[in-house]
């Protein structure tokens, strides 16, 4: 693949990524008119139990169709993933029973608040959760075989038919918490069944166990790097719970989400940027390992510079950007946005030291990594958000995000280092909090917000002249990464 179709690729998992996210913001006003707060207390229950139950349900067996699906060629490939997907659906079958079945234990125990009357939601969670591991294995294979065009049509037909499906079951039908879940699962259902018509040429009935072991043995150290993960995501609710006064819990918690959500976009399009470049990634180090480094080099660079200068954006503007869509009840929100997008520009320098790791099968550099983050995020949650509240919860994701990418370079230079422009990345670094802090002292200290917005239209002036002019942002080099080949 060449550069040129990583950029146009990283392009169509923008869309299919971000569109939906933007629908679901759009239409939350409409779906609030049909359910009410408990019906919303107990869908996020639900939804959190069921984010769970994949990583156990699947022993993460899908997520080796990123590394071995370039290990094979013609009908290998083929009896590697008929394989894979026939251990799949056994596994699935098996432990989603035991889970069905075991609910009223499991629930009692994990929340026992929650009324048996609502047990059969967390039942067709189950099945959601089942059927989305497998919808998830095939949008996989879609993306290793650089069909980016394809699945962004593809996702956003889905999408359209699951707005379809949640407005009969929640609006006309009034189904409330349990049409959106009825909803959920024929959506789930119905992708798993056109991904797999989509991809259906790559499947026999054919299973060989010997194409199934290296993948478990490669994907089951990933459990715990995904349960800990879990636990990263879930954590500073609960500790902010904990500490803030009860008067501004949920406040502070909405404020935070909503902070998330926006930060959102900057996941995103690093997540999307670092899914489109894997696959080029492994199949060019199979053939030419010092070719991968370089041009991983090169455009590890770009990232950062793009990245960078995104969060100066963020910074410079999240206050207007908040008066204009929200109410005044969420101004307070701007200042936490720029800070949390920081830990983006860790992610993205954290993606690039992955890709060597995985390639050689070390997943369990991965796990003690998160492992470690996992740790980091707690003890610093648990020291500042008795003292400083949400903004404590901020600097313990900045400061994971932050413990990601220093573990991961040091575990890279044992497997495959790939190296980084570290006075471009610092450099990168002080400039994004910098312009935070700038910006928060230009608003504390200067009460015209017209003289704030046009001193903040002059910074990024001066900000963008200086990319330039200094290279840091070099547009040559931009034009021979991404030059058709």
């Amino acid at each position: 693949m060449s550069s040129s179709k990583v950029a146009k690729n990283t392009a169509f998992y923008l869309v299919a990524s971000f569109l939906p996210y933007v629908i679901s913001i759009g239409t939350l006003p409409l779906y609030t008119r049909y359910l009410n707060t408990e019906d919303y207390g107990v869908l996020t229950l639900a939804q959190s139990f069921g984010a769970f139950l994949p990583i156990l349900m699947s022993l993460q067996l899908h997520s080796s169709i990123y590394r071995f699906f370039v290990e094979y060629e013609g009908d290998a490939v083929k009896k590697y993933l008929s394989s894979v997907f026939i251990f799949l659906i056994v596994i699935l079958g098996l432990s989603g029973a035991v889970i069905y079945f075991s609910l009223p234990f499991i629930l009692g125990a994990v929340f026992p608040n929650t009324s048996a009357n609502h047990y059969e939601l967390f039942e067709i969670t189950v099945l959601i959760s089942a059927v989305n591991v497998l919808s998830g294995a095939q949008t996989f294979l879609i993306r290793m075989r650089e069909k980016a065009k394809e699945y962004m049509f593809l996702s956003m037909s889905l999408l359209l038919v699951s707005i379809a499906f949640t407005i009969i079951e929640v609006v006309v039908l009034e189904r409330g918490a349990y049409g959106m879940m009825e909803a959920t699962l024929l959506s789930s259902l119905l992708s798993l069944v056109v991904y797999y018509w989509y991809n259906k040429q790559y499947f026999i009935l054919s299973f060989d166990y010997s194409y199934v072991k290296e993948p478990l043995l490669f994907s089951l150290p990933l459990i715990i790097h995904s349960l800990s993960n879990f636990i990263f995501m879930y954590s500073d609710r609960i500790i902010l719970e904990k500490y803030v006064p009860i008067t501004i819990t949920l406040g502070a918690i909405g404020l935070y989400a909503l902070a998330d959500k926006v930060a959102f976009v900057m996941k995103t399009l690093v997540n999307q940027i670092n899914e489109a470049y894997v696959p080029h990634f492994y199949k060019t180090y199979k053939k030419d390992p010092e070719l991968a480094i370089q041009e991983s080099y090169k455009t590890s660079e770009i990232v950062v510079a793009l990245v960078a200068f995104s969060i100066v954006l963020v910074a410079l503007f999240s206050e207007e950007i908040v008066r204009l869509a929200f109410t005044k009840e969420y101004y307070s929100v701007w200042p936490m946005i720029p800070l949390l997008c920081t830990s983006f520009l860790f992610r993205a320098l954290y993606n690039f030291s992955t890709m060597g790791i995985v390639y050689q099968k070390k997943t369990w550099y991965i796990t003690i990594t998160t492992l470690c983050a996992a740790v980091v995020n707690i003890v610093v949650n648990f020291t500042l958000i008795p003292i400083i509240g949400i903004y404590g919860a901020i600097f313990a994701t900045v400061a994971a995000f932050f413990t990601t990418f220093l573990v991961i370079r040091l575990f890279s230079k044992k497997v495959v280092f790939i190296p980084i422009n570290n006075k471009l990345v610092w450099l990168s670094v002080l400039l994004c909090f910098s312009t935070i802090a700038l910006v928060y002292f230009l608003h504390q200290s200067i009460d015209n917000e017209y003289l704030v917005t046009s001193i903040k239209v002059v910074i990024l002036a001066v900000l963008s002249v200086v990319f330039l002019k200094f290279k840091i942002i070099d547009l040559q080099k931009i034009k021979l990464i991404f030059k058709k080949e």
